[in-house]
């Protein structure tokens, strides 16, 4: 192999990572971490955006749902339907006993699920 020839598999391999660096800040800069409750009050402005959600995780009669903690009354319904299977599997193990500590960082579009406020979950981190 010549010297152009590794000169240039090198500044590919360079252009590659780049790429890679500036898509995952993109993503980073493109989703917010928020608070639930915040989330609850802006909502409505909030419709169509990514973000970026930590809060206790609960898998109830085939629904997920995030909240501030055990005895939060006022759950947010996420679809789950759209992150990957070890991701489902791993609310409905994890999340799906009340006494459990689930908590979990939902990444998704802030959108209507079943008719109420929700997010349509990307992933889900345990």
């Amino acid at each position: 192999m010549n010297r152009n020839n590794r000169c240039s598999r090198l500044s590919l391999s360079a252009l590659a990572i780049a790429g890679l660096f500036f898509s995952l800040q993109a993503f980073a800069m493109d989703s917010k971490l928020m608070t639930l409750d915040d989330l609850r009050l802006d909502y409505a402005s909030l419709k169509g955006t990514k973000v970026k959600v930590r809060a206790h995780g609960a898998y109830i009669f085939d629904t997920f749902y995030i909240r501030n903690g055990p005895t939060d009354l006022n759950p947010l319904i996420v679809n789950i339907s759209n992150v990957s299977r070890d991701q489902r599997r791993q609310a409905l193990q994890q999340c799906g006993d009340s006494r459990s500590d689930c908590i979990v960082t939902v990444t998704g579009a802030v959108g209507v699920v079943d008719y109420q406020p929700g997010i349509i979950a990307e992933r889900i981190d345990f």
